[in-house]
Order: structure tokens, then C-alpha cells, then sequence
């Protein structure tokens, strides 16, 4: 074998163990895809949050927080490449999401990701118009001045007659006794004589 061709044998051979070699490390994990997406704006509260990799991972660690700073997620699962945590989310605005996974190659890998909750806004209950409530009518209790007042106005029989009436009885009483004397007299007067 010629020297140039041995060296150019040995070159070969060496490139190909670097790239043998060269590639595990350099096809490290990565996340490929969330769910959420990173960014997205949802309308409706999602019950999980998924993270997919590019590679099965193991040990997963996920952290997801509301506006408020509160921890809104549950234990992570993981399932080859999949992780997925359960979340209840409680109050809109941007949701975090921090994570760390080991990835087949020992690699600690982290990062972060974020959504936007925007619950559906309730419409309004219409309230009444002022003004067209009719009015509630209370019946106006009935007067009881009328009963209440005695009634002087209306005249008697009973009341007490006139002086001039009392008068003019009282001489007829008189004229009748004055009659009734005189016929006395009279029917006496006659009877004597005709005992007489």
C-alpha cells in the first residue's frame, strides 16, 4: 500500500469515529411542542397542560402559575416523550409554565413557556327601565267622617215644640174645661128647677 493511500485510510477512518461519535451528543432533547402553545390566547380553561419532546424523558418537574402568582397545576405525569400536568385555573390573564426534564442522555433540560386564559365575558342581565314599574295601587281607606258625625241638621218630631205651640194648647185645654164647667152649671141649674 502506497504511503498517501494509508494516510488517506487513516484520515477516513479517523473522521468516521468523530462523527460516530459526534452524533448522540449533538441530538440532544428538545421540547418540540406545548398545549397550549406558547403565546396562545384561550377562550376556553384548559384541564391540562401537555409538553411533547423531541425524545422520551423521565423526571419531569412542571410548575404552572396563575396572574396571581398561585400554583394552579398538579403532579406531572410522564409518558415517553409526552408530559402532561392538570391544571384548574381559577382567574384570567397570562399563565406560566416553567418545567425541567432529564433527557435520555442525562441532560437536564428547562425552560418556560406562557397562555393567556380569557374566560368568555357574561353578558349583562337587563335591568327594568325606571319608570315603567307600574305603580303598586293601595286602597285608600274609607272615610269615616260621615258615619262618625252625628246628625244635627236633620230636624225631629221629637224636639221640643215652640213656646207660641205650648200656648195655644194650653188655651184649648182651658176653653174645653171652661165648657165642660158651664154645661155643669147649667145641667145643675136645670135639675132644680124641675125639683123645684
Amino acid at each position: 500500500m502506497l504511503p498517501w493511500t494509508r494516510t488517506a485510510t487513516l484520515a477516513l477512518l479517523t473522521l468516521t469515529a468523530v462523527l460516530l461519535t459526534a452524533g448522540p451528543a449533538s441530538a440532544h432533547t428538545g421540547l418540540s411542542g406545548t398545549l397550549p402553545a406558547d403565546g396562545a390566547v384561550v377562550t376556553e380553561a384548559p384541564t391540562t397542560v401537555t409538553l411533547s419532546f423531541s425524545a422520551a424523558v423521565r423526571g419531569p418537574g412542571v410548575t404552572v402559575t396563575g396572574p396571581d402568582g398561585v400554583g394552579v397545576g398538579g403532579e406531572a405525569t410522564v409518558d415517553g416523550s409526552v408530559v402532561t400536568v392538570p391544571v384548574t385555573l381559577t382567574t384570567g390573564g397570562t399563565h406560566t409554565v416553567d418545567w425541567a426534564v432529564t433527557s435520555g442522555d442525562g441532560h437536564r433540560l428547562e425552560g418556560a413557556t406562557t397562555f393567556d386564559w380569557a374566560p368568555p365575558v357574561p353578558l349583562p342581565v337587563p335591568s327594568a327601565v325606571p319608570g315603567t314599574t307600574p305603580p303598586t295601587t293601595t286602597a285608600a281607606p274609607e272615610s269615616t267622617e260621615e258615619a262618625s258625625t252625628p246628625a244635627a241638621a236633620e230636624p225631629s218630631d221629637a224636639a221640643g215644640t215652640s213656646p207660641t205651640e205650648e200656648g195655644a194648647g194650653a188655651g184649648v185645654v182651658v176653653a174645653v174645661l171652661v165648657v165642660l164647667l158651664a154645661a155643669g152649671v147649667a145641667v145643675g141649674a136645670v135639675l132644680r128647677r124641675r125639683r123645684s
